[in-house]
């Protein structure tokens, strides 16, 4: 299991990492494709200082 990685259980997973700081202020996608057929999953990050 990769460091900074939590099984929370019920289905949710936290992963932990730090972010280049000339992220700030800004907003990112993240598409996750699990591999389940479903289509990639959307993710929406708003990095603040």
């Amino acid at each position: 299991m990769p460091r900074g990685f939590q099984n929370l259980g019920n289905g949710y997973d936290q992963y932990n990492w730090k972010s280049s700081a000339a992220y700030a202020k800004s907003c990112k996608t993240l598409q996750l494709d699990l591999g389940e057929g479903s289509g990639p999953r959307t993710a929406r990050f708003a990095f603040t200082k």
